[in-house]
């Protein structure tokens, strides 16, 4: 009796014994495989945010050549302005200014300054 107790406590014992082993062998491999997959997910999800990355800043390279074109453009219309404003004040401070233009002239005149 005491052997079929013994027995049964060493079958019970290594059942045990091999549920164990299955763990320690198991666990660290279903571990593995879980930090195998975040580690390709955050790689998939890096390689995504570099060419979103890439993108924004080719856009951000193409906005900003617009902007200097349009201050060029800017630039450009205000001296422009400017010439125009000291030709009509140096035109409006000439001497005999009130005098009547001829007919050809005054046409000129009412078409650039209407």
């Amino acid at each position: 009796m005491i052997r079929d107790l013994t027995a049964a406590a060493l079958t019970g014992m290594a059942s045990v014994l091999g549920v164990v082993l299955r763990l320690v062998v198991v666990a660290p491999l279903i571990a593995a495989l879980g930090l195998g997959g975040l580690a390709w997910y955050y790689h998939q999800r890096a390689a995504a945010l570099a060419t979103d990355l890439a993108a924004a800043r080719a856009q951000l390279a193409q906005r900003a050549e617009a902007d200097a074109v349009h201050r060029a453009y800017i630039t450009r219309l205000e001296e422009e302005r400017a010439r125009w404003g000291n030709l009509t004040r140096d035109l409006q401070s000439m001497e005999g200014r009130d005098a009547p233009l001829s007919d050809h002239l005054g046409r000129a005149a009412r078409r650039l300054w209407p």
